[in-house]
């Protein structure tokens, strides 16, 4: 496994897609104190699928950076380019995480979890953009 074989927007995209995911799953995104005992990770709560969705799309971003560029997997063609592929799934997970955001806002019940997820998703998003960018043309 050669790391020289990774771009910077492959580390963006692999960075920002493991630690949304881990962010979106351990940490609190709602922080409600004594108010109702506790604090809940932005997946346990009770509409917790647009996290999972963002999950998945983050992870799937992480796997095809993975696959395409640390092992000798071929990846299917798609009639779209992988970088055009990865800027969408970037949107739509920061479509999601604001989603989530925006249905909740009651900053006094935000939790650190909430705020580091934002600038993940921000992250994830900007590494599909300039992996949109790169010259690689349809996959």
């Amino acid at each position: 496994m050669d790391l020289k074989k990774l771009s910077s927007v492959d580390w963006i995209i692999g960075v920002a897609g493991g630690l949304l995911a881990i962010d979106l799953i351990a940490l609190p995104w709602f922080d409600f104190g004594g108010y109702l005992g506790g604090s809940w990770s932005g997946v346990e709560y009770p509409d917790g699928f647009l996290e999972w969705l963002a999950v998945l799309i983050g992870l799937a971003m992480v796997a095809q950076v993975v696959l395409s560029k640390l092992t000798t997997v071929e990846l299917p063609a798609l009639g779209i380019s992988w970088g055009k592929l990865k800027m969408i799934g970037g949107f739509a997970a920061l479509a999601l995480v604001a989603l989530k955001f925006v249905l909740h806002l009651h900053p006094s019940y935000l939790g650190i979890g909430c705020w580091v997820g934002i600038v993940l998703a921000v992250a994830l998003a900007y590494g599909g953009m300039m992996a949109a960018k790169e010259p690689t043309g349809t996959v």
